[in-house]
């Protein structure tokens, strides 16, 4: 009977965990129903995950991701002052330049501002409506990503790198304090958590005092 109770208990806060973290995502700026609908067979279904996610005939096996990448080519931020030569971006990359497997091309997929919201959708299920089909204003990141922080980085492998002996915070298996790395790299999602509207712009750790960036940098 215990064990029945403690299961039934785990379930349950799973669930309001789950239900929490959808419930943060309706009516907010990622919640692109407030922009338009989808619509399935059955009539007009405003689907909120659909525009980035679907549990079948995903375009890869990352988060069943429902997009395809953007097919911008970036430059990203360079600096003689911090670069670490073969050791600051990930390997197979060129230098100042993003890898084909970066997790951050997921983001890019909406935040170039130029690669369509809705076009872009591989699996719709239906035709799906937007009052504006790119993305503008600040949220427009563009292709020329070098006034942006780094991404696409082995995070380990610059912290660890001579002239930042001091100046980075070590790893603690994937976190840097609140800031997560995507397979060992920092991406655009170390530092946002695009489900979670309580550090604006969804960020993973309040801007106030600097906090978000002594996740990983020390004063």
């Amino acid at each position: 009977m215990k064990k029945a109770l403690s299961l039934l208990a785990a379930v349950a806060v799973l669930a309001i965990g789950t239900t929490a973290m959808a419930a943060s995502m309706l009516a907010s700026k990622h919640d692109m129903t407030k922009y338009g609908t989808t619509l399935n067979s059955t009539g007009t279904n405003k689907e909120v995950c659909v525009f980035c996610h679907t549990p079948h005939n995903a375009s890869r096996t990352r988060a069943l991701w429902n997009r395809s990448n953007s097919t911008s080519t970036f430059a990203l931020y360079t600096s003689g002052a911090n670069e670490e030569s073969s050791n600051w971006y990930m390997s197979g990359s060129k230098e100042g330049t993003i890898t084909a497997g970066s997790a951050s091309l997921m983001c890019l997929s909406c935040h170039d501002g130029a690669t369509s919201i809705k076009g872009n959708v591989v699996n719709a299920k239906g035709t799906i409506t937007l009052t504006n089909d790119t993305v503008t204003g600040n949220a427009n990141l563009g292709s020329d990503l070098t006034n942006d922080h780094p991404i696409n980085f082995n995070y380990a492998n610059v912290q660890s790198a001579g002239n930042q002996t001091g100046k980075l915070v070590a790893a603690t298996g994937t976190m840097v304090g609140t800031a997560k790395l995507i397979e060992g790299a920092l991406e655009c999602a170390s530092c946002h958590d695009v489900h979670n509207t309580t550090n604006v712009p969804f960020l993973r750790e309040t801007i106030q005092g600097s906090q978000l960036c002594l996740q990983c940098h020390i004063k």
